[in-house]
């Protein structure tokens, strides 16, 4: 035991404090780096497991193209135009799912649409377009004709926009109601 002391005292010297400083240190730095590889791991892990949709975090400033339903039917050109959002400054695709014409452009679950007949399904699969644009954090915004409807203002012309003076229908310059 006696030895061990002198062993230590001559590698240590006078300088005992700064040994243990620094064997206080490694052990903090140690124990350091394995809590924090462990939170990282865990932080990947939740990230790994978070839906691949945008998250809005304050507000968005949309920069973005429209795609028609007839277009966002096109696989070959859908992968295109993500393409060239992605090399662009743009961020955000607007698709049309319901257009001036009254169709519906997707498969919609309302009854009322299959009743009225205002369904033309051009995009197969709507969920797995939107996931593909999400995907690659690309918003997507749902454009939705709500004042030019003729097949609805045919069917139910209590919900259309009247003339005052008669109430008639009324249409615009094109004759569209």
């Amino acid at each position: 035991m006696a030895e061990i002391k002198q062993i230590v005292k001559k590698l240590v010297g006078r300088h005992w404090i700064w040994s243990l400083i620094f064997f206080i240190i490694a052990v903090s730095l140690l124990s350091f780096l394995l809590t924090f590889s462990e939170l990282v791991a865990k932080e990947i892990e939740r990230l790994e497991s978070v839906s691949s949709s945008p998250k809005r975090i304050g507000p968005v400033y949309a920069k973005g193209i429209y795609i028609t339903s007839w277009t966002a039917s096109e696989n070959t050109r859908i992968d295109k135009l993500i393409d060239f959002v992605l090399r662009t400054e743009l961020n955000t695709v607007v698709i049309d799912i319901k257009d001036s014409s009254g169709k519906i452009a997707y498969d919609s679950k309302i009854p009322y649409i299959d009743s009225w007949g205002t369904k033309e399904i051009r995009i197969e699969n709507l969920d797995n377009l939107l996931k593909k644009f999400h995907s690659r954090g690309i918003y997507t915004i749902a454009r939705i004709v709500v004042f030019r409807d003729p097949m609805l203002a045919n069917k139910r012309p209590d919900l259309a926009l009247k003339h005052k003076r008669d109430g008639s229908v009324w249409k615009d310059w094109s004759g569209l109601s």
